[in-house]
């Protein structure tokens, strides 16, 4: 592939705008408006001028463009444009910057006619409609719009080089991919984002090197995408990923039993990480006695359930399959009260309607309908266990801030003397909302340091090459 300098991508970007404003000459609109913002994205931007996204472009009649970009610095880094405006001058308010762009620069355009976005709301139409009073406003769904949308389903000799090039690292990488899959060595869809990024990063600090290496200066910075992977030894790197790596001693957790236990304990905790089952945590973790008994009751229907369903995964219809969970987990529910009724009164007296709503638990259901009616028996059966402890381990968690704090007790014994005097809005529904808050953010914390700190290490040897690169 042809490399292109600074100076050649800055005209390829001119002769496009400069085919839409012949466009806009032949039918006396003196300058149209593109958008993209979150609410709409208008791949028109990136077309003329490379910016990639959260900008207002301006282009007149006679080709001077005017960007209004949220991020100026990525402007000036990528885009090619003519006036470059930052949105913050106008506070972000995309009528005002457009309104001032155009009395500023309307020398450039032949007459007031300005064409907008089509997909403008009607609201928002009006709106600058009353914004731009002293100019002609249109919105036409065949006009200048249209035009540029058929000017992209023309592709350039750029754009086509760049598409053959990206198709061919594609293929590697999927290559590269599918091999560590058979390895089963990419276990998560993170697994796989963090291994394109790798690649890619890799790719681009070989391609700086070797452009350092041979005395290739900052302004004749190349722009495309055989100047970062059209290397042989990239391309070997693409196809042996495991090349230089060290390899570590695996992790406990690595093991499919051990993964299936840690994802309903920690990773995917049913409670304080799917925030299912609300209703029956919130309403039976006044003690501990009572959160370990429906933690354990749960689990046991949950266990039961699973194996069931699993054995049966091919012989329930899908058009009744809901309905036949349900059904499953009601009888190995009934089961569960009548047993608690029988041996252990006061916890079934205590826990009340609660108990026969575990057939409307949502983690059983969900279980029932995402992980055993998929697979076999046995990872069922481990799936269920890790969700159980999950969910008992987050009701115990609860409870035992709520009685510590509410009660003074724990397990119904004291646990600060008798001078304590009980904060007695923990044990009240108010209080299980505001201990499941303060947890909830907690865990939350947590979890995201433990995120970023894996992301370090798993691209830390990314970051060791860089720090050779730039040396």
């Amino acid at each position: 592939m042809k490399d292109y300098t600074k100076e050649e991508m800055i005209q390829i970007y001119k002769n496009r705008r400069t085919k839409l404003a012949d466009y806009l000459k032949k039918n006396e609109i003196g300058a149209c408006v593109f958008i993209d913002s979150e609410e709409h994205r208008d791949p028109n931007i990136a077309y003329y001028t490379n910016q990639p996204s959260d900008a207002v472009l301006i282009i007149f009649s006679d080709a001077y463009t005017v960007l209004i970009a949220w991020d100026e610095n990525l402007a000036k880094q990528n885009a090619c444009y003519d006036r470059l405006v930052p949105y913050s001058r106008y506070k972000n308010n995309k009528l005002e910057a457009t309104k001032a762009l155009l009395n500023v620069c309307y020398i450039h355009g032949e007459n007031a006619k300005v064409e907008l976005p089509p997909y403008l709301t009607y609201p928002t139409y009006l709106k600058f409609i009353d914004c731009l009073a002293n100019y002609d406003c249109r919105c036409k769904e065949d006009g200048a719009h249209k035009f540029a949308v058929e000017c992209r389903q023309i592709k350039d000799e750029y754009e086509i080089a760049c598409t053959k090039e990206a198709a061919r690292i594609g293929d590697l990488i999927i290559d590269e991919i599918e091999e560590l899959l058979k390895q089963d060595k990419i276990k998560t869809e993170s697994d796989v984002a963090l291994l394109i990024e790798k690649k890619l990063r890799e790719s681009v600090n070989n391609s700086e090197a070797e452009k350092s290496a041979s005395g290739a200066g900052d302004d004749e910075r190349k722009t495309n995408l055989g100047a970062v992977y059209g290397n042989a030894e990239t391309e070997n790197m693409l196809r042996n990923p495991q090349s230089g790596r060290k390899k570590s001693a695996p992790h406990p957790f690595l093991g499919k039993v051990g993964k299936l236990l840690r994802d309903g304990i920690i990773d995917n905790n049913p409670v304080l990480v799917q925030l299912l089952g609300m209703c029956s945590t919130l309403a039976t973790t006044t003690s501990v006695k009572n959160a370990l008994g429906m933690g354990v009751a749960t689990s046991a229907v949950l266990i039961c359930s699973n194996i069931m369903i699993s054995l049966l995964r091919r012989l329930i219809p899908k058009e009744v399959r809901i309905a036949a969970y349900v059904v499953i987990i009601s009888g190995f529910v009934t089961a569960v009260e009548l047993l608690m009724k029988a041996y252990l009164p006061d916890l079934y007296n205590s826990l009340g309607i609660f108990i026969p709503l575990i057939v409307v638990n949502c983690i059983i259901l969900a279980r029932a309908e995402s992980f055993a009616s998929k697979n076999r028996v046995l990872p069922s059966l481990i799936d269920a266990i890790g969700m159980g402890l999950g969910y008992t381990m987050a009701l115990l968690l609860l409870a035992s801030v709520r009685e510590i704090l509410g009660a003074g007790t724990f397990c119904g014994y004291p646990v600060f003397g008798e001078g304590y005097s009980p904060a007695v809005i923990f044990i009240l529904p108010a209080g299980a909302f505001l201990t499941l808050g303060f947890i909830l953010a907690v865990v939350q914390k947590l979890r995201n340091s433990a995120d970023d700190r894996a992301r370090l290490r798993r691209l830390s040897d990314i970051g060791g090459k860089t720090g050779g690169a730039e040396q």
